[in-house]
C-alpha cells in the first residue's frame, strides 16, 4: 500500500517551537515559502492520481490543511488513530528543546506514561491505522509531524526509537510504501 502523507500547515505554536499534541490549534495564513510548498504539493498530487481515500486526524489543523489543498470536508475521513501523541497538560505547550531528557526516558521505557500517552500506546495506534487501511491501494493522509516521523522510523527500523532523526516540516509531502509486516521490530 502507498501512503502519501502531508504534514499539517504551520500553527502559531509551530512558529514558537512549542510542543503541540492534542491542543486543537488552527493553522496560520501561509507565508510565501508555505505557499510555494503548497503549490508543489498540489502539483505532486495531480501527478499521483488514484488515492481512494483521504484521511485526517480529529484535530482541525489537519482538516484545514486538506482544505488548503483543495479538498472539501465531504472528501475527508477522520480517524482518531491519526491524532498526534498526547503530551498531556504537563508537557503540552512547552518548548521542544526543554524536554530532551524526557524524550530519552519515554523512548527507553516505552510502556511508561512519561507523557499522557505512552510511546507503546502511540506506536500501537500507528500500527492499528495501518492494519485498518492496509487493503487499500493508495491513500492520502493529512497528519502530524511526530506521527509521521514515528511511521518513517517504524518502516526503516521496525521501532520508533529513531523517530527524532527524521525531519518532517510543516506542509511537507512524503510517499511511503507501507505494510504491517514492515512495521515489525527487526
Amino acid at each position: 500500500m502507498k501512503i502519501i502523507a502531508i504534514r499539517h500547515a504551520k500553527t502559531s505554536w509551530n512558529e514558537k517551537k512549542l510542543l503541540q499534541g492534542r491542543k486543537d490549534i488552527s493553522i496560520i495564513y501561509p507565508d510565501a515559502k508555505d505557499l510555494k510548498r503548497l503549490k508543489s504539493n498540489k502539483e505532486k498530487l495531480d501527478l499521483e492520481k488514484g488515492h481512494t481515500h483521504i484521511f485526517t486526524s480529529q484535530l482541525k489543523r489537519t482538516r484545514e490543511t486538506a482544505l488548503l489543498h483543495g479538498f472539501s470536508f465531504k472528501d475527508l475521513q477522520v480517524s482518531d488513530l491519526l491524532n498526534e501523541i498526547d503530551f498531556g497538560d504537563i508537557w503540552e505547550g512547552k518548548d521542544r528543546e526543554s524536554i530532551d531528557d524526557v524524550w530519552k526516558e519515554a523512548l527507553t521505557y516505552p510502556d511508561r506514561e512519561v507523557f499522557a500517552e505512552s510511546i507503546s500506546s502511540f506506536t500501537d495506534r500507528i500500527k492499528d491505522f495501518v492494519s485498518q487501511v492496509e487493503s487499500l491501494d493508495k491513500i492520502l493522509v493529512f497528519g502530524h509531524g511526530l506521527w509521521m516521523r514515528a511511521l518513517l522510523s517504524l518502516l526503516e527500523h521496525g521501532s520508533v526509537e529513531y523517530m527524532n532523526q527524521y525531519l518532517v516540516d510543516n506542509n511537507s509531502y512524503h510517499e511511503m510504501d507501507v505494510s504491517l509486516s514492515k512495521l515489525q521490530k527487526r
